[in-house]
């Protein structure tokens, strides 16, 4: 909530999921509501983007990304999986 830099990369993950639906689920988490799961993911930073392939983390990336280069990332990474 008190984050800046999230509240600048929302909308644009907003446009990615939309633009990827059906291929991805897009979660938001606060970390400082779940600060066990940052930790167990090694979240430093915020906002932090991980994209998980059967529950492992596959692509991350830290800090506010466009949403052309959060598509590309995406779509880089599940490309990859085939």
């Amino acid at each position: 909530d008190w984050c800046q830099p999230c509240h600048m990369i929302a909308p644009e993950v907003k446009k990615v999921a939309k633009e990827l639906k059906g291929k991805i689920r897009v979660v938001k988490l606060n970390v400082d509501e779940n600060p066990q799961i940052a930790g167990q993911f090694g979240i430093r930073g915020i906002p932090t983007l991980i994209l998980f392939y059967k529950g492992k983390p596959l692509w991350r990336q830290s800090g506010v990304m466009p949403a052309s280069a959060i598509k590309n990332a995406v779509e880089k990474a599940i490309a990859n999986l085939n």
